[in-house]
């Protein structure tokens, strides 16, 4: 197996651009030879000197988290503890929709549609007629040999 070499002016590049870098350049020279393209490896050498010549989006100082936490955040925290935990006891997954939702909804579609009253009762009777064919079919049928007895 021929071995490709590494594309040494970008490690190069990033090593002199970007500091602490060489962790950055050995994962990459293992993507490189794990066979990842050289356009690949220019691609994330070129972000991370982007990166790093920008700076960092925000600087963290874990040391000193709670000492300049904005106060919006400390507001969203104690918001989020002392909010109102609800409990639906309606027996449906949705908040707010309870029993006069649903009639307030049967009202409406009376008012608009009455037909699909008729629809809905023509469907429940014929789901109860499929079923009961069904059933009837089912005990004319045999128990494998196994159930028998």
């Amino acid at each position: 197996m021929t071995r490709r070499p590494t594309p040494r002016l970008a490690l190069w590049l990033l090593e002199r651009l970007v500091p602490d870098a060489e962790p950055l350049a050995g994962d990459l020279a293992e993507e490189y030879v794990g066979g990842r393209s050289r356009w690949w490896v220019w691609r994330q050498v070129i972000g991370a000197i982007a990166t790093a010549l920008t700076g960092p989006a925000g600087d963290i100082r874990p040391i000193r988290l709670l000492d300049a936490q904005p106060l919006d955040a400390m507001r969203r925290t104690l918001a989020f503890h002392r909010r109102e935990r609800v409990v639906s006891l309606n027996a449906t997954p949705t908040t707010q929709f309870g029993g006069l939702s649903v009639v307030v909804l049967g009202g409406i579609l009376t008012a608009t549609a009455p037909f699909m009253w008729a629809l809905l009762a023509m469907a429940l009777a014929a789901g109860a007629v499929f079923g009961v064919a069904l059933i009837a079919r089912d005990r004319h049928v045999e128990p494998p040999v196994s159930l028998r007895g």
